[in-house]
């Protein structure tokens, strides 16, 4: 058996799994053993979970799984407030 490490986009390990050598590695969300993965927006760009890099193809060593995320650039909202002296 290997060790399937699952981590998010921070490196942050999420979940780990032993897995038979031969085998694909599951999807720990598909299979419900852990939530959908999130990933914090920053300034520029909101991430949405899309799935997990390097899961395909059957074990043959101890194997980190990363968490992948589509960018959406934010929508930035702006007031502007004009003052007027009298």
């Amino acid at each position: 058996q290997f060790i399937a490490t699952y981590v998010n986009k921070d490196g942050s390990v999420l979940h780990e799994e032993y897995v038979d050598r031969g085998s694909v590695p599951p999807d720990p969300v598909a299979e419900g053993w852990i939530s959908t993965p999130t990933a914090e927006s920053t300034e520029q760009y909101d991430f949405t979970y899309i799935g997990w890099d390097n899961i395909t193809g059957v074990m043959l060593t101890n194997r980190t799984i990363t968490a992948q995320y589509s960018e959406t650039i934010r929508n930035m909202v702006f007031t502007i407030r004009s003052l007027s002296r009298l």
